[in-house]
């Protein structure tokens, strides 16, 4: 009798070893499950990010782009405005001599 005991005792022992041997496996499992899908959500995260400052950076882009084109337009402008005020002067001067010459 106390040999099928102690036989029970060992079957029984063996069987707890088996099962915290599986529950530890099933962690791990779980543990790299989990590191995974964190790493995948990191990952999609930083594309969503990057996707977003992509068109945000092309958006600045052309933001700089018609900028720079308003200054050069008020360049042709200022270059025009002095255009004309010297042609003013010599329509004005030429009118004054008419004038002085009647």
């Amino acid at each position: 009798m106390a040999a099928q005991l102690n036989n029970i005792r060992l079957k029984l022992e063996e069987k707890r070893r088996r099962i915290e041997q599986d529950k530890r496996r099933m962690e791990l499992a779980v543990n790299r499950q989990r590191q995974q899908l964190g790493q995948q959500a990191f990952l999609q995260a930083v594309t969503r990010e990057m996707a977003i400052e992509a068109p945000n950076q092309s958006a600045d882009n052309a933001a700089l782009e018609q900028y720079q084109q308003s200054i050069a337009n008020l360049q042709d402008i200022q270059s025009d405005i002095a255009r004309l005020a010297s042609q003013q002067n010599q329509l004005q001067q030429q009118q004054q001599q008419q004038h002085q010459q009647q």
